[in-house]
């Protein structure tokens, strides 16, 4: 599951004490646009939205392909089932509509490192290769991570 870089507006909580549905329309009128990440061992859920309305909301289970809903009505059920631990992600309304609108994807099998191609070479290899998707950078001995979006060849934003 792709999940927001940004540093968490909220983090800490747990569902078994939220109702959620209230939670994220209390959000709504607070942050505007974000994202609900809630984790547990055997499932990861997310729910995309912005002030009027759901963007998306998609349900993980581990090993599984991801689905994804309209409705936040699936994610409702499966906290019913078990405890998350809750994260609260803000995102820039100009770009809530691109992260909730990423399609199904499947992780390349290759890990590169800077050692395989700099980064640099990449972006210009990218490029030239009209590349959609992104790339998900982590950084050795270093908490902190990027995604680059890109739409044929052209970088989309990212998340940092």
């Amino acid at each position: 599951m792709l999940v927001p870089k940004e540093k968490p507006h909220i983090n800490g909580l747990n569902s078994y004490y939220l109702q959620i549905a209230n939670f994220i329309e209390h959000l709504q009128g607070e942050i505007g646009s974000g994202c609900l990440y809630c984790s547990a061992p055997s499932h990861e859920l997310l729910v995309f939205f912005e002030e009027r309305e759901i963007i998306r909301a998609i349900t993980q289970r581990s090993g599984e392909k991801a689905k994804v809903y309209r409705s936040i009505q699936p994610v409702l059920d499966c906290i019913q089932q078990r405890s998350f631990d809750v994260t609260v992600y803000l995102l820039d309304p100009a770009s809530i509509f691109f992260w909730g609108q990423i399609p199904s994807f499947k992780r390349a099998k290759a890990r590169l490192t800077t050692a395989d191609i700099p980064l640099p070479d990449l972006i210009f290899r990218l490029r030239q290769k009209k590349f959609s998707g992104f790339v998900d950078i982590s950084f050795q001995n270093d908490e902190n991570a990027s995604l680059l979006f890109f739409h044929e060849g052209e970088r989309r934003g990212g998340s940092y």
